[in-house]
């Protein structure tokens, strides 16, 4: 590598926190929006399964950032993968 190449700062970890933060400021928000909701007898209506299925969407990323690339099964692992049929 060429001494331009590491002086590049590494902003990773900045990038996930700051992701992290925000899905859990967005979690709380939809946490308290749910509760409030909820104690009061109320029913849900299509904005808040919307707003459900769009943080749902939008933790599963930040989860498969946190995951170590070992645990994952790709395409290249799936020939040793044998698959036993039992009758």
């Amino acid at each position: 590598m060429s001494d331009a190449d590491m002086s590049v700062p590494n902003l990773g970890p900045q990038m996930v926190i700051t992701n992290w933060a925000l899905d859990a400021f967005c979690g709380v928000f939809l946490g308290l929006r749910l509760y409030c909701k909820l104690s009061r007898r109320r029913v849900l209506w299509w904005d808040d399964h919307f707003l459900i299925a769009s943080w749902v969407s939008l933790s599963i990323p930040d989860t498969r950032w946190i995951i170590p690339p070992d645990f994952v099964i790709s395409s290249r692992h799936l020939a040793r993968i044998q698959i036993a049929i039992t009758d």
